[in-house]
């Protein structure tokens, strides 16, 4: 049987930094890939029905936020694995998507 590392940094040891890592992960993942999906699909759906008000055909407003909607999911789920607290990741996303509806709401009829 392996001995569990003793070693100390400041008042928390090793292993109990360990215990809570895989809960972490697992609600990381669960909160970048399904929020980053509504953030990221609330912004194109307000990209959507803004980019008609700026001057472009409503099918090419349409056709050009679908496509920018790869670039912006993947911006959301490298911007949810870049930050280091849970909340902070949490908080990003409700500011993403709460801009996405607002813009959908202020450009629609």
């Amino acid at each position: 049987m392996t001995e569990p590392i003793v070693a100390r940094s400041g008042t928390r040891s090793i292993t109990a930094n360990r215990k809570g890592q895989g809960w972490s992960v697992g609600l990381r993942l669960l909160l970048v890939i399904g929020g980053g999906y509504v953030a990221s699909s609330a912004l194109v759906a307000g990209l959507a029905r803004a980019l008609p008000s700026l001057g472009l055909a409503r099918i090419d407003g349409v056709v050009l936020a679908s496509m920018l909607g790869f670039v912006i999911y993947l911006a959301v789920l490298i911007l949810g694995f870049a930050r280091q607290r849970l909340l902070r990741v949490a908080v990003d996303l409700l500011v993403i998507a709460g801009l996405g509806l607002m813009l959908a709401a202020l450009t629609g009829a």
